[in-house]
């Protein structure tokens, strides 16, 4: 980092990704932002697939199909926006039906990619004004900006964020991420506001909890609450109380379970035009006024 870089940086605004999902309109964060083109692939497939019931191992194959897809589509690391070509019809119809035979073929193997503090903060006014934000040091490099006491992230050191490693940028460009700030509309009006720290954890995060609020119908804090999963290449984490190990997934898959809800699976902090939930996993608080 030197003064030209610094003095290259603008602040851009740029038009959120969307997707309809169970009639509501999900909006989250754009390329180069990695994170909420995942949550909006992996609603849309759920929402396109059309299944009669959704369960635990369709979520799963969704992870999976959505985690290969990003692989074979993010191969450059000097096109900071190829995730977008996600969206594009022809390369995610083609996603939609290979995660429509996978939930009824179970014993499909996954050919998945090995991957690698943040703080959300969701707020509603009186007005509808609404505003869902993501800020992270990373872990910090251990270096301040002289004179701006601004501490530089770590990004390029996940894995998760940068998977052909250092020094293959041949030009200038805006550090990826996973945050994910979300915001969810119905009826024209706030529905839902969240997002989540976790690192590569906050898209399966944010996503379980849209699902448990939304298809399971229960209340935000039991949605948030509620034992989550992460897909990690072959390998599935999971808290207590979800009884992975008697049902039938793929052979391959190792089970890899967690004694007590941990900050590993994310700290989603949502709100809605009634209510304000954040997650004990990471700490939060959440007030209402007026």
């Amino acid at each position: 980092m030197n003064e030209k870089s610094m003095s290259l940086y603008h602040v851009a605004v740029r038009k959120p990704v969307m997707t309809s999902f169970m009639g509501t309109q999900v909006f989250s964060n754009p390329a180069p932002s990695a994170g909420g083109t995942l949550i909006i692939f992996l609603l849309r497939l759920l929402e396109e697939a059309k299944l009669k019931k959704l369960n635990i191992c369709h979520i799963i194959q969704a992870m999976a199909v959505t985690n290969l897809a990003r692989k074979e589509v993010c191969t450059n690391p000097n096109k900071e926006y190829q995730i977008e070509q996600l969206l594009e019809d022809e390369i995610f119809n083609g996603n939609l039906e290979r995660f429509l035979s996978q939930c009824t073929e179970s014993d499909n193997d996954f050919t998945i990619p090995g991957r690698g503090e943040t703080t959300h903060v969701s707020v509603i006014d009186k007005d509808m004004n609404c505003a869902s934000v993501t800020t992270t040091n990373g872990e910090g490099c251990g270096y301040l900006l002289p004179g701006t006491g601004i501490m530089l992230n770590n990004m390029l050191g996940e894995e998760d964020l940068n998977p052909l490693g250092f020094h293959q940028w041949r030009h200038p460009m805006r550090l990826p991420t996973m945050v994910s700030p979300t915001i969810i509309l119905k009826d024209n009006l706030p529905f839902i506001l969240l997002g989540s720290g976790g690192s590569n954890r906050i898209r399966s995060a944010i996503m379980q909890v849209i699902l448990n609020y939304m298809v399971k119908g229960i209340g935000l804090e039991e949605a948030i609450i509620a034992p989550r999963i992460h897909l990690e290449g072959k390998k599935l984490y999971y808290e207590p109380g979800l009884a992975l190990d008697k049902i039938n997934l793929p052979g391959h898959i190792t089970l890899h379970p967690f004694e007590e809800k941990n900050l590993f699976f994310g700290g989603v902090n949502a709100v809605t035009l009634t209510e304000g939930v954040s997650d004990i996993r990471r700490g939060g608080t959440f007030e209402i006024v007026g």
